[in-house]
């Protein structure tokens, strides 16, 4: 499993500073436009909402996955 120091990508703007917070318990989740803000590629996503998963916290999509 990844953690804010091992990830295995760099992923897009912010998102490792916005993972440290929530893996620190400054946040209680991330909110994003859609799911392309944490990874266009499907394994990475589904390991970030996994990692995400093993905590208490959630991520929150403006654009939910199945829109258009």
């Amino acid at each position: 499993m990844c953690t804010p120091r091992t990830s295995r990508r760099a992923g897009p703007a912010g998102w490792l500073e916005a993972r440290r917070l929530v893996s620190t318990g400054f946040a209680d989740g991330i909110a994003v436009l859609n799911r392309e803000a944490v990874s266009v590629r499907d394994d990475e996503y589904e390991e970030e909402l996994s990692w995400l998963g093993d905590r208490p916290a959630l991520l929150l999509l403006v654009i939910h996955e199945a829109a258009p």
